[in-house]
């Protein structure tokens, strides 16, 4: 690995999950889906974009006793090294 990979920063808001907002509308049927998902050891949510994913996964995270962990993703981070990065982060 050069230096300038080692020096390379993580974006610490690809490690937050966003935060429900008040106007937030319960799909119960998608919700029950995710908490049937917590008896395996890991649970990844697809769907277009502007389906609502993140609210519902972080509205789920917010609501249940249960450890999860966040990683927002986009075409610049398919690089395997970087993926690795955020993910140990």
């Amino acid at each position: 690995m050069s230096h300038t990979e080692n020096s390379a920063s993580v974006l610490r808001t690809k490690l937050y999950r966003p935060m429900v907002t008040d106007d937030f509308v319960l799909r119960e049927e998608l919700f029950s889906r995710l908490e049937a998902g917590f008896t395996l050891p890991l649970t990844v949510v697809t769907a277009p974009a502007g389906y609502g994913k993140s609210t519902v996964v972080s509205y789920c995270l917010e609501r249940c006793c249960r450890p999860g962990a966040w990683l927002s993703l986009d075409q610049m981070d398919s690089d395997l090294r970087l993926f690795v990065r955020y993910l140990v982060e």
